[in-house]
């Protein structure tokens, strides 16, 4: 019996390993999260197991209380649990309070928008919704543009969708 339970283990670790998200809706991400904030990360520690925690300076808080100029959101080591890696990029957080003073991402592997940053126009600034966070369903259709991969001329069934900073600033706090 013993052989047969690894012999089961063995067979089930892939799946387990390769395992996809499921898609989330834009409405639970909205809906869940405690405080969404623009912020610039700028200490950054990531243990060898791959938890970690990063400190960001906020720039506005888009929606929630928040009185302190600096939020410090944490992550686990599961393989698809989100990360922030660059000092000094940009981000949109739709965070939840977490222990103490800290803050988790309210949708698992979702919540950490990278920003392209335009430096010559600001308002040109975008996320793009691609990899898991193109998992993200029903964005609202008045900030979201999609866009389309070309290759060799042709449109593919690729599809990314690009949202523009200020277009989901302004619609996030009139909603």
């Amino acid at each position: 019996m013993k052989n047969f339970n690894i012999f089961v283990l063995v067979l089930m670790f892939p799946l387990i390993c390769w395992a996809k998200l499921a898609p989330s809706e834009w409405s639970d991400l909205e809906s869940e999260s405690e405080l969404i904030v623009y912020a610039i990360a700028k200490e950054i520690k990531i243990s060898e197991q791959g938890d970690g925690s990063a400190k960001l300076r906020v720039l506005d808080t888009i929606r929630g209380h928040n009185d302190e100029r600096f939020v410090t959101v944490v992550w686990g080591s599961e393989f698809h649990d989100q990360r922030i890696y660059e000092a000094n990029a940009r981000f949109i957080l739709f965070l939840k309070k977490g222990k103490d003073d800290t803050y988790i991402g309210t949708s698992y592997g979702r919540s950490f928008w990278k920003m392209f940053y335009n430096y010559m126009d600001e308002d040109r600034s975008f996320v793009e919704l691609n990899g898991p966070l193109g998992l993200i369903k029903n964005t609202p259709a008045q900030v979201t543009e999609s866009l389309y991969k070309e290759e060799c001329g042709v449109k593919s069934n690729y599809e990314t969708r690009r949202i523009y900073i200020k277009d989901l600033v302004n619609y996030l706090k009139k909603t």
